[in-house]
């Protein structure tokens, strides 16, 4: 059994391109998997950001409004996996397409239109991303990635568990996917290689 912790900002570009060749790959493992897609919000998740948009650290302004971006979008993210990790998975790619591929503005209409769209009881999840229990599971995310000493984003940390073995994988940043590629295909856990490098940056 493999545990696949994929670490993100839920409004990346970089890390949506990431999520889709994860779940891409793992439909070709030889064994079974969990993914555990954890947004990570931090002082230097919105800096990274801020480099790659070539938007000076200084602008106050341009970091609040990232901050709260992705503060929300993280938080309707663990709203939506309140109703099923493979919906709030649907929910998050369905609004990261339609911000990052279809340029719309991230609101309630955006928010509404993707959570429709995976299928998500709309009053259910509008109560949830207003919740203490989503504030909690976000908080719970963080601590976990603060412990896991995950440095960027993309960052992905395996877990391969079995009666005889225990071992945990870690890479970080734009090639993270072909580097966990290459590792499965050594195990054993893949067949054959799935497609070309997948470089993302």
């Amino acid at each position: 059994m493999l545990d696949l912790y994929l670490f993100i900002n839920p409004l990346g570009n970089t890390c949506y391109q990431t999520e889709k060749n994860i779940l891409n790959l793992c439909t070709s493992l030889n064994d079974k998997i969990s993914i555990n897609f954890i947004p990570v919000m931090n002082f230097r998740t919105v800096n990274d950001v801020m480099c790659k948009m070539n938007i000076p650290l200084n602008n106050v302004s341009v970091h609040n409004k990232l901050s709260n971006r992705i503060y929300h979008s993280a938080i309707d993210f663990k709203a939506a996996s309140f109703q099923g990790k493979k919906r709030g998975r649907r929910f998050l790619l369905n609004l990261q397409k339609m911000i990052i591929e279809e340029k719309l503005e991230y609101n309630q209409k955006t928010v509404k239109l993707a959570a429709l769209k995976s299928n998500l009881d709309w009053d259910t999840f509008k109560e949830d991303r207003h919740s203490k229990l989503a504030v909690n599971a976000f908080r719970q995310d963080q601590k976990m990635a603060c412990e896991m000493k995950v440095p960027s984003h993309p960052t992905i940390v395996l877990y391969e568990c079995s009666k005889y073995k225990n071992y945990a994988y870690y890479f970080v940043g734009c090639d993270s996917v072909n580097k966990l590629q290459n590792m499965l295909l050594k195990q054993n856990y893949l067949s054959h290689k799935n497609g070309p490098n997948m470089k993302l940056c």
